[in-house]
């Protein structure tokens, strides 16, 4: 079954964001398009305080090692494309106040 442009895809658990807490059970794509099955490694953005998390092998959050974000600032289009959602993260805030 393809999942629907926009769908978000269910996670195996609850995950608890690192920074303010904030329980989730989902993961959404930030472009809107078809959400595909996670893996470990992907990186995600909590819609609460935008912090940056990644995926462990049980699919849960963890922080990013140095090296990991090492890897990460050297990639221009994943960094354009992480501040992206960071700022819509931010904006989605403001309008909420």
């Amino acid at each position: 079954m393809t999942p629907e442009p926009g769908a978000r895809t269910r996670m195996p658990r609850t995950n608890t964001c690192l920074n303010c807490g904030l329980e989730f059970g989902a993961v959404g794509t930030p472009d809107g398009s078809a959400a595909r099955p996670l893996k470990e490694g992907d990186i995600t953005v909590c819609m609460n305080c935008a912090a940056v998390m990644m995926l462990d092998s049980d699919l849960n959050v963890r922080g990013m090692t140095d090296s990991e974000i090492e890897d990460l600032l050297c990639d221009r289009a994943a960094m354009t494309e992480l501040a992206r959602m960071v700022r819509a993260v931010h904006f989605m805030r403001h309008e909420q106040n």
